[in-house]
């Protein structure tokens, strides 16, 4: 799997704390898992929401939300469908809609990953 936890927290540190607690919560990585909560941490840094992180600090400053973004859209273009797949269906489906708080976050897709929420959520 093109997806290295250890490739992503040396780029990301930030999710440190959120993948020690999946570890220890799953005892290993399950990315479906691990993305949603990503999203979930973004969306709460979006909103100000700390109380739907649990606890854990929105670490992540505005130009790391769009580094992730890019890096996430660099490794899906390059990726196997497995991969893709994660990406897809556990980072871009658990996306805010419109009518939901953090849908700022749609506007910050680099355009491989704006064409596929387009695919997945039929607006195209």
């Amino acid at each position: 799997m093109k997806l290295a936890i250890q490739e992503f927290l040396s780029r990301f540190p930030e999710f440190n704390a959120l993948v020690a607690d999946h570890k220890d919560d799953y005892g290993e990585i399950l990315w479906h898992i691990l993305m949603a909560d990503i999203v979930r941490h973004i969306v709460a840094r979006e909103t100000g929401d700390t109380e739907a992180l649990c606890g854990q600090s929105p670490a992540l400053e505005e130009r790391r939300v769009v580094d992730l973004l890019n890096y996430l859209e660099s490794v899906f273009i390059g990726a196997a469908e497995e991969d893709r797949a994660v990406i897809s269906q556990s980072f871009l489906e658990n996306l805010p809609y419109s009518n939901e708080p953090g849908y700022c976050l749609i506007a910050k897709l680099p355009p491989s990953l704006m064409l596929e929420l387009e695919e997945i959520r039929g607006s195209r």
